[in-house]
């Protein structure tokens, strides 16, 4: 008989056994050997409702004693069956976590799947606190599992699950009042790229209060990218990001206080001319951008002349990789041989306190086997950690286009504070059919600029 007939047979003996409350004791039995024929008929063939086979055998063991080791066994096959079967892991880390240690907790939380673990933290973190149904995790070992999973979480390069921890953590902080220490963990949750909806509303709502108009738009504008369930959070977020626009200058751009804004008239007398409008993007937001040479300015504060940061770029052929050592421009390397790509070096920007590091970038004379440019930061000494402000902005040669053609518009990224990087990628500047756009990325790298060298091909 096929393996899909044999599952079916076997759920109708299921659900005939449930309402039966006065069943046979040779009904578990029965179950069991038709739930594991099944499995082994779907298995040998293939077929995808394996782990449902499996899943089935896991459910006819589990309540009867002395079975937890073949019950295991049956949950660990529907589980290699199918990974990503939400149901098979609510059963089972209901089954597993009775008694469970918390050393077996966090090997647990490393073995579900990245796609499928940010859906069932919050029962992970239930066993931790004592909050399910068994309450039998000590409270220190669930201290420890919380401080060890924002450890696990980060090596793991699960920024969802992540930042579902710490926008928790955040907003746990911020009851207790610790309010400084709340905008650092929720700060934290944002950098992630998936805080929840609640942490990124009472971030918000202080970085208002204290006019951070401009990562207060990041933030809410990255939650208003994706689902919100409720409609009034909704509409008070969209009212809120309309606030900071209006601050910071239009609901659709923003005028920009570094450029001159002044244009001579037919009397003679200087008049503010219309502001150039920026476009502003957050990590993983691109725009179109003309061809032509564009100014790339890596900028930061540094009022006390404390931090050497250094810009670079990489130019990349259609396999993701530099075609030779010339494609590298950096400190010791400040232009391509056609000088389609040059490295300016450190400069003041006159505005403030505020140093940047310059390239300019001719994508009307680039190879055309060169489609994208990478560009990065990197810090000599230390971390990013201190470095405030840290962001990249684009703009256009040609103040005529740029005041005519809104894909000459400026672009800006401004990066969230970054923690342990020695290096970060910024954006890139890539092809796309006949023209280019820029991309906002903010990708960190621990091991610095050399990290990512050996990313994108170049021999160090």
């Amino acid at each position: 008989m096929a393996g899909p007939m044999l599952l079916e047979r076997a759920r109708e003996r299921y659900e005939r056994a449930e309402q039966d409350y006065d069943r046979r004791p040779e009904t578990k039995a029965e179950l069991e050997a038709m739930y594991a024929a099944a499995a082994k008929a779907l298995a040998a063939g293939g077929h995808p409702d394996e782990a449902e086979a499996w899943f089935g055998l896991a459910q006819a063991r589990r309540y009867q004693k002395g079975r937890r080791a073949d019950t295991l066994d049956a949950f660990d096959r529907a589980i290699a069956a199918n990974p990503q079967n939400d149901t098979v892991w609510d059963a089972y880390l209901e089954y597993i976590t009775y008694g469970i240690s918390l050393q077996d907790l966090l090997a647990l939380t490393e073995r579900i799947p990245l796609v499928v673990r940010p859906r069932h933290l919050s029962r992970l973190l239930s066993v931790a606190d004592g909050r399910d149904r068994w309450g039998g995790m000590p409270p220190a070992d669930g201290a420890r599992y919380r401080a060890e999973l924002l450890v696990l979480l980060a090596h793991l390069g699960d920024q969802e699950s992540l930042g579902l921890l710490l926008s928790e953590n955040g907003l746990a902080e911020e009851r207790n009042g610790s309010h400084v220490r709340a905008m650092q963990i929720l700060r934290d949750a944002v950098r992630t790229g998936h805080p929840t909806v609640k942490a990124v509303d009472r971030f918000t709502v202080r970085l208002v209060k204290d006019s951070q108009w401009e990562e207060a738009t990041q933030a809410l504008s990255l939650a208003l990218s994706g689902p919100i369930a409720s409609d009034s959070m909704r509409e008070k977020l969209i009212k809120r990001l309309a606030r900071c626009h209006k601050q910071l200058g239009s609901p659709a751009y923003e005028s920009d206080d570094q450029h001159d804004t002044t244009d001579t008239i037919d009397d003679g007398q200087q008049q503010p001319a219309p502001p150039i409008p920026i476009r502003r993007l957050i990590a993983g937001q691109n725009t179109p951008i003309h061809d032509g040479r564009w100014t790339i300015a890596v900028g930061w504060r540094d009022p006390a002349g404390r931090f050497d940061v250094d810009a670079s770029a990489l130019l990349l052929a259609s396999t993701g990789k530099i075609r030779s050592e010339s494609d590298f421009i950096f400190y010791n390397q400040r232009s391509t041989p056609d000088r389609t790509v040059v490295h300016h070096g450190e400069q003041a920007s006159g505005v403030g306190d505020e140093v940047q590091e310059q390239l300019t970038i001719n994508l009307a004379d680039l190879p055309a086997d060169i489609v994208r440019i990478v560009v990065a930061a990197s810090i000599d000494r230390g971390d990013f950690s201190g470095v405030d402000d840290l962001h990249l902005r684009a703009e256009h040669l040609d103040q005529s286009q740029a005041a005519n053609s809104e894909t000459a518009a400026p672009v800006r990224f401004l990066l969230p504070q970054l923690t342990v990087e020695r290096a970060v990628l910024l954006a890139e500047v890539y092809r796309r059919e006949h023209g280019w756009r820029i991309r906002a990325i903010g990708q960190g790298y621990a091991d610095g600029l050399a990290g990512i060298a050996r990313d994108f091909g170049v021999q160090i």
